[in-house]
């Protein structure tokens, strides 16, 4: 039995830089090989925004999305969580301000959430949270501490995308500055 975990360390640090939150994400995993072990990953947050009261603070934390976009630690930490990231990008879709980043893995871990490869089936199990599974191409059963994803084994491209259940004060778009940096930097 092989065990994949992965770490979606992004949803950590959006939750925790300043006040921002995302409505939904969305993972896609392609594998590489039938026996699971390798393959490609994308990541992609939707609905980014704050709820910061403030002009000033909103900037501040449409700043961290971009430096946390830019910088090179972002990198190290997915390598060293298995990920080797090969795209990345902050865009604006009908949900308003996303961000997604995809990657090759010879390994993935996650913190919460196991992988296997059983006998007719491959299966997610992942720890229940303030998010609910609303699209996947697999089948969804849940207890009350976990969330299970199974697909029938050969399945090669496995996906599911969560949508926050949580709405905590009021929210603010980031896409007016998302546009100003934008023009900014083409």
């Amino acid at each position: 039995m092989i065990k994949l975990k992965i770490l979606l360390l992004v949803s950590v640090i959006f939750i925790f830089i300043g006040c921002l939150t995302f409505e939904s994400f969305k993972v896609q995993i392609h594998f590489l090989n039938d026996s699971y072990s390798s393959g490609m990953v994308t990541l992609t947050y939707y609905g980014l925004q704050t709820d910061a009261d403030s002009l000033h603070k909103r900037q501040n934390d449409f700043e961290d999305i971009v430096s946390f976009y830019q910088d090179d630690d972002f990198l190290l930490d997915e390598m060293d969580d298995g990920i080797y990231v090969k795209n990345r990008d902050i865009f604006e879709d009908g949900k308003g301000l996303g961000f997604t980043y995809s990657g090759i893995f010879k390994k993935l871990s996650m913190d919460g959430a196991e992988f296997k490869v059983l006998t007719d089936v491959i299966l997610f199990e992942l720890d229940k949270d303030d998010m609910i599974i609303v699209d996947t191409n697999g089948e969804i059963c849940q207890d009350s501490a976990k969330v299970y994803i199974t697909w029938p084994k050969g399945t090669m491209d496995l996906f599911w995308e969560s949508k926050s259940q949580t709405k905590d004060g009021e929210l603010h778009s980031l896409v007016p500055f998302y546009r100003e940096w934008k023009a900014a930097h083409p």
